[in-house]
């Protein structure tokens, strides 16, 4: 694993990827994750795959809010002309150096900055109260101590978010009491000033162009007036901070694996089966879900969407195109469009694998953006063999155009494709001619596998990379124990059937 280096005076490890640390969170004991452009989670059930994702969905989404939850832009109270004497030359200097510094190393952030922004993060609507309340919202649970693995009294959460250039980075801790049934947030960072927050900041700054006195500020005792004047600016350059760092953030968009079963619901509900239902309850995840299946006819089409991966995945695997619809008394649907010339079918009449596969491909035309990150829980679902080996392929291609992939599998084949396509990497171009899916590499640093297991011995599920076999060509899940396993089992059924045949006696093999 590849990481960008220490925070200072901090013994943590910075991921060059959106990663994430995790200890006595839901089914897991521990474990250390990051994003690379394709993901997969693998592991028996119950194991926390599920679980994880959907911490890295919620807490993607909580850090993207913070630019609607500041409030209104701060006033700063500056008195008139004469009240009081024109602003130092020396704080503007002072403040535009910081703004636009420049180098090998990240710009220190003003102490009094820093204390704002922990202010904003504890106060409601900061981002601690928006992540308490989000991820309660998304596992469905009453307070965040059912959060906690079972008879642990705390879990921790550390989310890592990379900056737009450099080493930038941006660490928020989450952690969960019992006791207390709470969550507390914390944040550092790690900046060299990208353009759009050096912007957002300069806009600030210019507001102070536009004044000419410090009436208002407290009386330091300091004939510049720079203490006071770096604590009474902490708020609109914290707010701007914190705003920069949610627009880099980049949007999350989760496709549950019961979204064939949630589409069929939507059909019901608006109306498409003929009747209406109400709605089922929902965790957050899946409500969010159904919301987008629901604004989709709402969406234009314009914009830049993974329009090209839908349309890809449409003639690769589903052999007919998914668009949105209303039935004969006006009601909103999806339909599916074989390409045989068959007649159109409501998507929830289709097959178990057009149902499976169509809110994929919804989400990439309408919704997913470039640099997005889409998660997808078993995209094999109700899918032969050979089509979970060209859709690992499909995803493989999405992640190489931008948008980053998590999936949470039980498929063999999708691994093993995805094994093909790391060592495809490393062959030159000369010697690829022929083989399959050879438009499409990815390198061994853009694909991570993380293996989530328990022992015996164990209480809570560890997570753990597993790297790529060079000589098998094979990510070691354990699906090949179980293969060898089955092969142990045909072999000495056959051995016990020959000399069950062959034996005169027909006598019983112990």
């Amino acid at each position: 694993m590849r990481y960008g280096g220490k925070s200072k005076g901090e013994n943590i490890r910075i991921a060059a990827n959106p990663a994430i640390t995790v200890r006595d969170f839901g089914p897991i004991a521990e474990a250390q994750v990051d994003l690379r452009p394709l993901t997969v989670f693998v592991g028996p059930g119950n194991t926390g795959k599920s679980c994880l994702a959907t911490l890295f969905h919620t807490l993607h989404r909580v850090a993207r809010k913070g630019t609607g939850t500041l409030g209104d832009p701060p006033r700063i109270p500056f008195g008139s002309r004469e009240e009081a004497g024109p602003i130092p030359a020396r704080i503007r200097e002072r403040l535009t150096d910081w703004v636009s510094e420049e180098g090998d190393t990240a710009p220190e952030i003003p102490a009094e900055v820093m204390e704002h922004l922990r202010s904003i993060l504890a106060r409601p609507g900061g981002i601690g109260h928006r992540a308490e309340e989000d991820l309660m919202r998304c596992f469905g649970t009453e307070t965040v101590r059912d959060l906690i693995r079972a008879g642990q009294k705390e879990a921790r959460v550390d989310l890592h978010l990379p900056g737009t250039i450099g080493d930038d980075w941006t660490r928020y801790r989450f952690d969960l009491d019992h006791a207390e049934s709470r969550l507390s947030c914390g944040l550092s960072l790690s900046l060299l000033l990208s353009l759009p927050l050096v912007e957002q900041l300069r806009i600030r700054l210019m507001r102070l162009d536009r004044l000419e006195t410090l009436s208002d500020l407290p009386d330091t005792g300091d004939e510049d007036g720079l203490e006071g004047t770096d604590r009474f600016l902490a708020l609109p350059i914290a707010e701007g901070i914190l705003d920069g760092l949610a627009e880099s953030v980049p949007n999350s968009h989760f496709l549950p694996d019961d979204r064939n079963s949630i589409l069929r619901c939507h059909d019901v509900m608006t109306g498409g089966q003929g009747r209406s239902a109400p709605l089922p309850r929902l965790s957050g995840v899946r409500a969010d879900f159904l919301e987008g299946i629901a604004a989709m006819g709402r969406l234009s089409l314009d914009g830049d969407r993974m329009t090209v991966a839908a349309d890809r995945l449409e003639e690769r695997i589903l052999r007919g195109a998914v668009a949105v619809g209303t039935d004969s008394a006006g009601h909103p649907g999806f339909v599916y469009r074989p390409r045989n010339g068959n007649p159109e079918l409501p998507v929830p009449r289709a097959s178990s694998m057009v149902a499976a596969l169509a809110p994929v491909a919804l989400y990439l035309r309408y919704l997913v953006e470039p640099g997005d990150l889409l998660v997808i829980e078993e995209p094999e679902a109700h899918l032969h063999p050979v089509e979970q080996a060209a859709l690992a392929r499909e995803l493989a291609r999405m992640a190489s155009s931008g948008t980053r992939i998590l999936v949470t599998t039980h498929s063999e084949w999708i691994l093993e494709q995805l094994g093909n396509i790391v060592r495809l990497s490393g062959l030159p171009e000369e010697w690829r001619a022929g083989l399959t899916g050879v438009d499409c590499t990815l390198g061994p640093e853009q694909i991570g596998v993380w293996r989530f297991r328990t022992s015996e011995n164990q209480s809570g599920s560890r997570v753990t990379e597993i790297e790529l076999d060079e000589e098998v060509g094979l990510f070691p899940t354990g699906f090949e124990m179980l293969s060898e396993s089955l092969y142990n089992d045909s072999a000495e059924i056959f051995s016990r059937l020959q000399a069950c045949s062959t034996n005169d006696s027909a006598e019983r093999i112990p």
